[in-house]
C-alpha cells in the first residue's frame, strides 16, 4: 500500500506566518546599520562625543599639573634625603667642595652647586645649573628643564643641612615617563567612557527619536491607511514633543481621510448621475 501523504498542519503554517515579521514591522524598525546612516542619530552622537571629549580634556589639564607636582616633591624629598646623608663629610671636612663631589655620587644627582653669601657659588661638581637661585626662589625651588629631562631643586641656607644654600641638578626623565604613562591612561579612560556614552547615545536616539521618526515617514509616504493609529498608539500616548507630532498627524491624516472618502463619494454620485442620463 502506499503510504499516505498527509496534508501540511494549518496551525504550523498560521505559527510560522505569525512569528514572521510584517514588511510593515520591518520598515519601522531601526537597525544597527540604520541607526549609524542617520544623519540625525550621528550628529547628536558626534556632539554628545565631543562635549565629553573636551570636559575630559579641561580636567586633565589640572590633574597633569597636580600629577607633575606629587612626583616633583617625592624627587625632591629624595634629594633631601642625600643632603642629610653627606653632611658628616661637610662636618668633618668643612669644605663645600667635598660635600658636592659626595652628594653627586647618590642615585639621580647629576650635578651640585654650594652658594655662599650674597649667592655666590662657593663649590660646584658634576652638571652646571641652568637656573638663578631667584628664578628657583620665584618657582618654589623647584624648576623643571624645557625638555623634561632634569629637575633643579634648591635649598636655602635655612633647609640645608650645612648652613649654605644647595642646588641639586636631577635626573627628571623618570618622571616624564610617568607623567607621559599618566597622561596615556586618562586619555584611554576617556575614550574608553566617551565611547560607552555615545554608543548608549545612539540606542536612546535610536529607541527614543528615530523610530517614531521612522513610522511616522513611512505613513506620510503611503498618506495614512485604517491602521495608522493602531500601529501607532504607543507614540501618540507619549507626553512630549513626538506624541505631539503624533497627535497633530493623527488628525491631519484622519482629516485627509475623510476628505478623500467625501470625493469618492461625490465621484461615485457623479457617476451615477451622468449613467442615468444616458441610459
Amino acid at each position: 500500500m502506499a503510504p499516505k501523504i498527509g496534508k501540511p498542519s494549518t496551525s504550523n503554517t498560521t505559527s510560522a506566518t505569525a512569528d514572521r515579521p510584517s514588511d510593515e514591522t520591518r520598515r519601522d524598525e531601526v537597525t544597527i546599520r540604520r541607526l549609524f546612516r542617520s544623519p540625525l542619530a550621528v550628529r547628536v552622537a558626534l556632539a554628545v562625543f565631543v562635549s565629553i571629549m573636551v570636559v575630559e580634556a579641561i580636567i586633565l589639564f589640572p590633574s597633569y599639573r597636580r600629577q607633575e607636582e606629587r612626583l616633583l616633591e617625592d624627587l625632591r624629598r629624595v634629594g633631601t634625603q642625600w643632603l642629610l646623608a653627606a653632611e658628616p663629610s661637610y662636618a668633618h671636612s668643612g669644605d663645600p667642595g667635598v660635600y658636592a663631589a659626595i652628594v653627586l655620587r647618590a642615585p639621580l644627582v647629576v650635578g651640585v652647586t654650594v652658594f655662599g653669601t650674597n649667592d655666590l657659588v662657593v663649590a660646584t661638581s658634576g652638571e652646571e645649573l641652568e637656573v638663578t637661585v631667584a628664578a628657583a626662589d620665584q618657582a618654589n625651588w623647584g624648576i623643571r628643564t624645557a625638555d623634561g629631562q632634569r629637575f633643579e631643586t634648591m635649598w636655602s641656607g635655612e633647609e640645608s643641612p650645612i648652613g649654605l644654600t644647595v642646588a641639586l641638578r636631577m635626573d627628571g626623565s623618570g618622571v616624564a615617563a610617568d607623567l607621559q604613562a599618566f597622561v596615556l591612561r586618562i586619555l584611554g579612560l576617556i575614550v574608553i567612557v566617551s565611547a560607552a556614552l555615545t554608543g548608549a547615545t545612539m540606542v536612546a536616539m535610536g529607541t527614543v527619536v528615530l523610530r517614531p521618526l521612522v513610522a511616522l515617514s513611512n505613513a506620510l509616504a503611503k498618506g495614512g491607511d485604517g491602521d495608522w493609529h493602531g500601529r501607532n498608539v504607543i507614540y501618540a500616548r507619549r507626553n512630549d514633543e513626538i506624541g505631539d507630532v503624533f497627535r497633530a498627524t493623527t488628525k491631519l491624516l484622519e482629516q485627509l481621510g475623510r476628505a478623500r472618502r467625501d470625493l469618492e463619494a461625490r465621484v461615485e454620485a457623479r457617476t451615477a448621475e451622468i449613467q442615468e442620463v444616458n441610459a
